[in-house]
């Protein structure tokens, strides 16, 4: 099956719509070319997009590859970067990042984004992947007006874990005992992060 009628085919990764959990679901007061636009920067810093979301995310030394491949089948590349982990036990100082991204335009009234993200330096950091889907829809007024983005979350490989979501808040919690990572959504602004870049979440109970 899929969401909405978007076409997995030539996907990232092979994980069934019905595997992912649906985090987040919102009106973006763009339309279509201008949030692809958006988008191509995203997790670099070639425009303010992926600027402002390199800046809150706190990514460091980000070396974005080259747009591979076309529009109608799919546009991917990949992202390294280094960000500073947590004060937790057993993290590290920081981390190396790498992300996989793929883009591409359904028609002219969809956009589907595949981000893969491995933080290779944490426990069990070579062993799983976030994976997300971000579908963008055209708004029934039509005319390229507002759209309706949906984002789709699914651990690969992540050893025993729980999964939260933060109260009154569009971000999800995913912790084990050894570790612990944080989804950013809409809901912060930059002075909710402390000076290391990190937001302050609650202890998981138990």
């Amino acid at each position: 099956g899929g969401s909405a009628g978007v076409s997995l085919s030539g996907s990232l990764f092979a994980v069934a719509w019905g595997d992912m959990a649906e985090s987040l679901s919102t009106s973006v007061p763009l339309d279509l070319n201008a949030l692809e636009q958006a988008l191509l920067g995203m997790d670099c810093e070639d425009g303010r997009f992926g600027r402002l979301l390199c800046s809150r995310l706190g990514y460091q030394r980000v070396s974005a590859g080259r747009w591979e491949g076309s529009e109608e089948s799919g546009l991917e590349r990949e992202v390294s970067c280094v960000v500073k982990c947590p004060p937790k036990p057993m993290l590290p100082d920081q981390t190396r990042v790498v992300i996989r991204q793929r883009l591409q335009r359904q028609g002219g009234e969809r956009l589907l984004l595949e981000r893969e993200v491995g933080t290779l330096d944490i426990p069990y950091g070579e062993s799983f992947r976030v994976q997300e889907r971000w579908v963008a829809l055209a708004s029934a007024a039509g005319g390229g007006g507002d759209g309706t983005q949906r984002q789709f979350l699914q651990i690969s490989h992540f050893p025993p874990h729980w999964v939260e979501r933060l109260a009154d808040s569009r971000c999800w919690l995913v912790y084990n005992d050894n570790v612990t990572l944080v989804s950013c959504g809409p809901d912060f602004e930059p002075g909710d992060y402390d000076e290391r870049g990190f937001l302050t979440v609650p202890t998981p109970a138990g």
